[in-house]
């Protein structure tokens, strides 16, 4: 389904749905000129979309600058809305990777998790705020992290990891290790290849 496309706009867009308001002008898929099998469903929902294969955005403004990439599914309102390319990427809850880009095969639950910065790569984030710090743009940017957990990994911007467990590696900024427990390493601000596991484990410690 095509809707309201502008006037003289040429379309070679197949088996996609659009459904969304469009009485003031917010409907989406816009954009839309080469799409295929792709959904967008809310408020300006995939409104750039220009080039996607097999995309769904659902929420208001859910993949709202997404114009190139494949197999992407952003669903939440704002989930994943600055996104403009990508592959493989599953983004669930409200402003879940909201101002996030250039991520790619990177799957993120839960509201306001990893919620900006760029160059994400092959990371599962799960937990309201995990990874919560803005990721700067240029910056080396995270690749293979698991953070699982409320604000686990919360200060993170450069490294690798596994974080398990709510404010698991909370302060970590960069580095890399395996994190597991309640405030597991949470004063950690920097460190490299640390196994600390059980609750609270480390938690004091700022260095290690």
């Amino acid at each position: 389904i095509t809707a309201k496309q502008p006037a003289g706009r040429t379309s070679t867009a197949q088996r996609n749905l659009f459904m969304g308001p469009t009485v003031d002008g917010s409907a989406p898929g816009q954009a839309v000129t080469t799409a295929t099998d792709c959904v967008g469903i809310g408020a300006r929902a995939m409104s750039s979309a220009t080039d996607l294969i097999q995309a769904t955005c659902v929420g208001s403004e859910a993949g709202l600058l997404l114009n190139t990439g494949s197999y992407c599914t952003l669903v939440g309102s704002y989930a994943g809305a600055n996104l403009t390319g990508g592959q493989g990427n599953s983004f669930f809850g409200s402003s879940a990777g909201g101002g996030l880009n250039n991520v790619n095969q990177t799957t993120i639950v839960g509201q306001n998790a990893c919620p900006s910065g760029e160059n994400v790569t092959a990371c599962t984030i799960v937990g309201q705020g995990a990874i919560g710090l803005n990721l700067a743009p240029g910056v080396q940017g995270i690749n293979g992290v698991t953070a699982v957990g409320c604000t686990s990994a919360a200060h993170l911007t450069t490294g690798t990891g596994t974080f398990i467990g709510q404010d698991a590696g909370y302060n970590l900024t960069s580095g890399s290790g395996t994190f597991v427990g309640k405030s597991a390493g949470a004063a950690v601000t920097t460190g490299v290849r640390n196994v600390l596991i059980g609750a609270n484990s480390a938690s004091t410690l700022t260095n290690c």
